[in-house]
């Protein structure tokens, strides 16, 4: 099996909402979502890890498969800023 992490992308801003995280970990194959800031939170140009909103890991029979699995779960999330 292969596993593949991906880290959420959002604008500059202060986090006003987040959706879609139960979605996401209910897709075949996500192993976790989890989100680093929170609403309220700001989200700022990533310099460090620290500065990431959240990421999602999943696990596949293959390393494109997992790719993909992340990738669908990202779809799923939402994270507005304003």
């Amino acid at each position: 099996r292969a596993s593949a992490i991906r880290y959420m992308k959002t604008g500059i801003g202060k986090i006003k909402s987040i959706t879609g995280l139960e979605e996401a970990s209910e897709i075949n194959g996500v192993y976790r979502v989890s989100m680093q800031k929170n609403i309220g939170d700001m989200a700022e140009e990533i310099c460090d890890s620290i500065d990431r909103v959240g990421y999602v890991i999943a696990q596949g029979e293959s390393i494109e498969e997992a790719l993909s699995i992340c990738e669908k779960a990202l779809k799923n999330i939402a994270v507005r800023v304003e």
